[in-house]
């Protein structure tokens, strides 16, 4: 008897190991930031539910986060169903300089949808802690390897930074990782349609 529940729990942890997946997760974790608005957001726990496409950069960016909005906005525009639970949401790792209305306009300059389009900035150490535990490392330009101090930094300055956009589920699990400004969008739109019927 003993024998035949030891074999009834092994195959029932092996099938549990063949379905279930383990994804990094921000579930439990919270990050207080702003938005375009001026309003107060949490997150990830404002977007529960929502499939979130996250994309990092700054608006005085001269070159690479352009593209990045760009590919995201690309990416919004295939979207055939607007009504579905899925943002976009871009973070600002400059808050210093990126500040609620800075962010508006840099939306419009773009002609974002800020209806399920949302743009974050906040408190430097916050940011900091935010973009530390996403991966993107980013460093003041001419300055060592990682080394981001925008105390420091004067009003003029250029931050080197991945390419990354990041696509979590409605659990707040980080589901791919993708380079922000290469990313083909029918693959992104893939990954979305993916994840809504997982629902």
């Amino acid at each position: 008897m003993q024998r035949i529940i030891g074999i009834t729990i092994f195959l029932a942890l092996m099938l549990a190991g063949c379905t279930g997946e383990s994804y990094d997760s921000l579930h439990g974790e919270s990050y207080s930031f702003v938005d375009q608005h001026g309003e107060e957001i949490t997150f990830p726990d404002d977007y529960e539910g929502e499939i979130l496409v996250v994309g990092y950069v700054y608006t005085k960016c001269p070159d690479i986060c352009s593209i990045i909005t760009a590919n995201m906005r690309n990416i919004y525009d295939a979207m055939e169903d607007r009504e579905q639970p899925v943002r976009f949401v871009s973070v600002t790792f400059d808050p210093k300089r990126d500040i609620p209305e800075q962010l508006q306009s840099y939306a419009r300059t773009f002609g974002l949808d800020e209806r399920n389009w949302t743009l974050l900035t906040g408190d430097v150490a916050e940011v900091d802690r935010f973009m530390e535990r996403m991966g993107v490392r980013r460093a003041l330009a001419g300055e060592e390897q990682d080394t981001f101090d925008l105390a420091a930094a004067g009003e003029d300055y250029i931050i080197d930074h991945s390419d990354r956009m990041t696509l979590l589920d409605g659990q707040a699990n980080v589901r791919e990782i993708y380079m922000g400004s290469r990313m083909p969008a029918d693959m992104v739109i893939e990954d979305i349609e993916r994840l809504l019927e997982e629902r």
